[in-house]
């Protein structure tokens, strides 16, 4: 089973090119067609992405550039094409690499922006918000699946790349959907275009949520043919940025040529046959070259404006929540939610698209909305988009962290409240769509803000919901697939407390731990209680766990048993009075085992792993609470059958009138506190 590779092994791709301060590693995208090969080996830029159908190129590349990093772009087609089938993929990806060369030094991308339609074959609509999360999810679950097989089954010993997002589609939004599969992937691509604010955001914000992840842009390039000075800025900017991050390891031009162009498309991204653009190739600005504005580019910050550090951040966001009287943990982490702590943090980043985004238009560390702001109320404009000009000055208003600061601390003070002191709940009202957590999109990037300000602020582990509560009751989670129970049997446990999750999410949660060919990998359960640690809940396990050991927890917390000679995961409800226990079985009827499982079946099965999600003490007392409510309500309930029902009914010249009361009161106690009596089958005649 393949696991995401050691920093080691993947230094050692990097360093045959020696990545890092002082590289010229602003390259281009080679051509998909003839050219001058000559004028491309001599270029100062040492990154060159080698699109599929070029890939002949590739062994006169490597011996005329033994310095350049070549990224190969695999397009085996369209996800719908091969059926959204991993095996497919990989082999269509890798069908070249019979005939040339794969090592340590090959760099492979399997595929390109497939949150298009068009790259997946389908007809789904890239912009229904709605339709984004579970279409990152499983898009994000299949490469995965990619990457897996391509190590495994094809020996592929060198870099993989996550394949670069196209802009937009709602793939920030969605990033916890897609964020695991990444793991597998040695490299994170990415895609930036037009201005350099929109290629430095997208690399801030990819920086901020992979501090440590290999990067590499892929594919950017200015506005048009006459946009060389705002390609200027950018090519200085990534010069500076390549010595101050060893782990940003390529950027490439799109494109040098592109021939044979589809309707619509220009040659206004071309190098080839723009004489200002190859002569600001041939000879590319330097590191120590300020990346001056661009005419047509966005407006300067002053030299006078102050650069706010994070460190500053924290320090500033506790201060201002202990005047107002706001849990730090609630202003630090809406902080990083909002804007990773950074004081210049922008929606949209580039002014020009402001009326397009138009009300989503925000700013500052704690991301307040231009257009419901306080500064803008003033204005009488009823809702509308107030000009770029209007726009700008309240942006700079909220620029200053102080000034952001107060007003943020009212409004998370006031959801406080609301929640009744539930952080994740306050948090996930303060900002669109302001939802309850169970139906808000950005659950998960609150809970992750959340988290990370606990650290900072030296609290020990993260803060569980509030309403975080087993359900017993929660339905059964079915497997599609064989080797899916222990997967679904975590989506399952993940329900039963309030967290919804869907068996491709657990799948993708539990990454290299889980297997089509032999599922969970590891018996004894330890895999689901590291993946449950990775999602902020404390889990334990016993990789042998006898009968006893399983009806002390069960009923009272989220508990999975898996018998090694039944080769099968399912979650526990309770244990019942006949010496069984009631399952969530994921596959029910499986080796003639449905919802319940009898002590001489544990035996049979066994020998069984135990793991279970551990509740807060205040969660285990409201659960004792619970059960001793449920008791004490049982035991009034039989003083009651015993002294007015079943008293009556022995006593003598008791009428029919009487005896009918009796038993509709003993049926009212029984659906009261058991349910109503199942109905039994006909006996036979």
């Amino acid at each position: 089973m393949w696991c995401p590779p050691a920093v080691s092994r993947l230094e050692r791709v990097l360093g045959e090119f020696e990545v890092g301060a002082g590289r010229a590693l602003r390259g281009v995208g080679w051509p998909n067609g003839p050219t001058d090969n000559e004028r491309l080996y001599r270029l100062p830029g040492s990154t060159f992405t080698l699109l599929d159908g070029e890939h002949w190129h590739l062994e006169e590349l490597r011996r005329r550039r033994p310095d350049a990093l070549i990224v190969q772009r695999a397009l085996p087609g369209t996800l719908a094409e091969h059926g959204w089938d991993a095996g497919r993929l990989a082999n269509a990806a890798m069908r070249w690499w019979g005939q040339y060369p794969f090592d340590e030094r090959s760099h492979l991308v399997p595929h390109n922006e497939l949150n298009l339609s068009y790259e997946r074959g389908d007809a789904e609509d890239d912009w229904d918000p709605a339709a984004a999360g579970p279409r990152y999810e499983r898009i994000a679950t299949l490469l995965a699946e990619v990457a897996r097989k391509l190590r495994d089954e094809h020996g592929f010993r060198g870099a993989l790349h996550f394949p670069a997002w196209s802009p937009g589609q709602h793939w920030r939004e969605h990033v916890e959907r897609w964020k695991p599969a990444v793991d597998r992937f040695d490299v994170l691509d990415f895609h930036a275009y037009e201005t350099l604010e929109r290629v430095r955001d997208s690399y801030e914000w990819l920086r901020s949520h992979w501090p440590d992840k290999p990067l590499a842009l892929t594919e950017w390039h200015g506005r048009g043919p006459d946009d060389v000075a705002e390609e200027r800025r950018v090519l200085a900017w990534l010069a500076r940025a390549f010595e101050e991050d060893r782990n940003l390891i390529g950027a490439t031009f799109f494109i040098w040529r592109w021939h044979a162009p589809a309707p619509g498309w220009t040659d206004a991204w071309d190098i080839e046959g723009n004489e200002a653009r190859m002569a600001l190739f041939a000879s590319p600005p330097t590191a120590g070259e300020t990346a001056n504005p661009a005419k047509r580019g966005p407006a300067p910050k002053s030299p006078e404006e102050t650069v706010w550090t994070r460190a500053q951040i924290v320090q500033l966001s506790n201060r201002i929540a202990d005047e107002c009287q706001v849990a730090r943990e609630a202003m630090l982490g809406c902080a990083i939610a909002e804007s990773d702590l950074r004081w210049n943090a922008r929606r949209p980043p580039d002014p020009a698209d402001d009326e397009r985004f138009w009300p989503d238009v925000s700013a500052g560390v704690w991301q307040q909305a231009v257009r419901w702001s306080a500064e803008y109320a003033g204005l009488g404009l009823g809702g509308g988009y107030p000009g770029r000009e209007t726009t700008e000055q309240i942006v700079a208003r909220y620029y200053d962290p102080e000034h952001a600061a107060r007003l943020a601390a009212t409004q998370i003070k006031h959801w406080l409240e609301v929640s009744n002191g539930d952080v994740l709940d306050a948090l996930c009202r303060y900002n669109w769509p302001a939802r309850a957590p169970s139906a808000n999109p950005n659950r998960e990037n609150y809970r992750r803000g959340i988290a990370e300000a606990r650290k900072l602020l030296g609290l020990p582990g993260p803060q569980p919901a509030a309403t975080l509560r087993f359900d017993p009751a929660t339905p059964a989670v079915l497997q599609p697939g064989a080797w899916q129970c222990s997967a679904a049997t975590l989506a399952w446990m993940l329900e039963s407390i309030g967290r919804p999750t869907s068996v491709d999410q657990a799948v993708v949660a539990l990454g290299p731990r889980i297997d089509p060919e032999v599922g969970l990998v590891d018996a004894s359960g330890a895999g689901l209680v590291q993946t449950l640690a990775e999602l902020g809940l404390r889990g334990g396990s016993l990789g042998t766990a006898g009968w006893d050991d399983a009806v002390a927890r069960v009923g009272l917390m989220p508990v999975a048993i898996g018998g090694r000679g039944w080769y099968h995961w399912v979650g526990v409800r309770r244990a019942t009075p006949g010496n069984g226990l009631e399952l969530a079985n994921p596959s029910p009827g499986w080796k003639g085992v449905g919802d319940m499982l009898s002590r001489d079946q544990w035996d049979q099965f066994g020998p069984f792993a135990l793991v279970w999600i551990e509740l807060t003490a205040e969660e285990e007392m409201a659960q004792v609470e619970g059960l001793e409510k449920k008791v004490n309500g049982l035991v009034t309930a039989l003083a009651h059958v015993c002294d007015i029902v079943i008293e009556p009914l022995a006593a003598k010249h008791v009428s029919r009138e009487q005896r009918i009361e009796a038993v509709r009161q003993a049926r009212q106690i029984r659906e009261q506190f058991l349910g109503p009596r199942p109905t039994l089958p006909d006996r036979a005649a």
